[in-house]
């Protein structure tokens, strides 16, 4: 029993002594847990108010995506010898055709070789009832056809 006694002193003591060796918290340092937990719940609370903001602006970009993943279902993209194609359905006059393919990074239509030719008039009869569609050429001066993209004479004009 006396040994037990001794061993139950002995841990004592030096769970004490590691006690004992730690720094006191003052009245000062409570001020500054105090402020600091102050602090972290106002983080939070800002945190939890930008969440509702966050989110109504991750719907709005989740409506934009889908809207925009609709329209390129609708509207076929076409990869062919290093140029996309974009055959457009939008009744429109050449100007504004013109204009809207500037607007995404393009230009009209400049056909290069018979096989691009037939590519596209193939994708057209696929794709479309209606008959017209804008080529990138133009005659500015009358009877001089220029493509628009580069102003170069136009060399293939066998279209169908």
């Amino acid at each position: 029993m006396t040994s037990n006694l001794m061993f139950t002193f002995f841990v004592i003591c030096v769970v004490c002594g590691t006690v004992f060796s730690l720094p006191c918290l003052t009245v000062k340092s409570k001020q500054d847990f105090d402020k600091a937990r102050d602090a972290l719940k106002s983080l939070e609370d800002f945190m939890k108010s930008q969440a509702s903001s966050i989110n109504s602006k991750i719907e709005a970009l989740d409506k934009d995506m889908t809207s925009m993943e609709a329209d390129f279902k609708r509207r076929q993209w076409i990869k062919y010898n290093n140029h996309c194609y974009y055959i457009g359905e939008d009744i429109v006059i050449w100007t504004e055709a013109e204009r809207k393919c500037r607007e995404i990074g393009g230009y009209l239509l400049k056909f290069g070789d018979s096989s691009e030719n037939s590519l596209i008039f193939e994708q057209i009869k696929k794709s479309s009832k209606k008959t017209y569609f804008w080529l990138g050429s133009t005659d500015v001066v009358n009877g001089d056809w220029r493509w628009i993209y580069d102003q170069t004479q136009l060399g293939y004009k066998n279209f169908p």
